[in-house]
């Protein structure tokens, strides 16, 4: 019986060990995702920072979640690198639907890569006070596909103004 409890332990300590020797990933590839009430003429502002040197666009997708009579306006601006700086798209979300069926994105020309900046504003030029968004915010690698949320960095600098 010593020895079944002997090979158990050493069994547990081998496991122990393959796991504390087996690589972490470094984040998983996710949105900024939150959620804004507005009043009519009003709007929230977000800063942006991409930090992944694999970075090729931002990207930015807002609906409206009341399914009242009412627009929000998003605008995605570029601000970092300096070839992007003014760079802008914008959308609306009406009566309860998104803006477009797909996040409007602002990318670097051709393949090119690095750290990117930008400014996400909504707006809420129409409707009923007190009306709720729902915002995704994501960085974007040359493929499309989006960045560890590690290197997404959201903050929201106007709320309700």
């Amino acid at each position: 019986m010593r020895t079944g409890m002997k090979q158990t332990q050493l069994t547990v300590v081998a496991i122990a060990a393959t796991l504390a020797a087996t690589p972490v990933l470094g984040g998983t590839a996710q949105a900024f995702g939150t959620f804004g009430t507005l009043t009519v003429n009003y709007g929230d502002t977000y800063k942006i920072s991409c930090t992944s040197t694999a970075t090729h666009c931002i990207a930015m997708h807002i609906c409206d979640a009341n399914p009242d009579a009412d627009i929000f306006q998003q605008v995605l601006a570029a601000t970092s690198p300096s070839t992007l700086v003014g760079k802008t798209q914008n959308d609306i979300a009406v009566n309860g639907g998104c803006a477009g069926t797909i996040a409007q994105t602002i990318c670097r020309s051709g393949t090119a890569v690095g750290p990117m900046k930008g400014l996400a504003v909504i707006t809420h030029p129409s409707g009923t006070s007190g009306d709720q968004y729902n915002v995704e915010i994501e960085c974007l690698d040359k493929t499309s596909n989006p960045l560890p949320e590690a290197t997404l960095k959201v903050t929201q600098t106007e709320n309700n103004n």
